[in-house]
């Protein structure tokens, strides 16, 4: 029998933190809509 936990993490960054946070989440959702395209 296997047991599965799950953690859950609160993130409050700051703004500077915020902001740096949104342009990485950014990048990586280009980077991952360009990926298919280069086919």
């Amino acid at each position: 029998m296997k047991v599965l936990r799950a953690y859950q993490t609160e993130l409050d960054p700051n703004h500077v933190q915020r902001t740096a946070l949104l342009r990485h989440a950014g990048a990586a959702r280009w980077a991952y809509n360009w990926g298919p395209c280069q086919k």
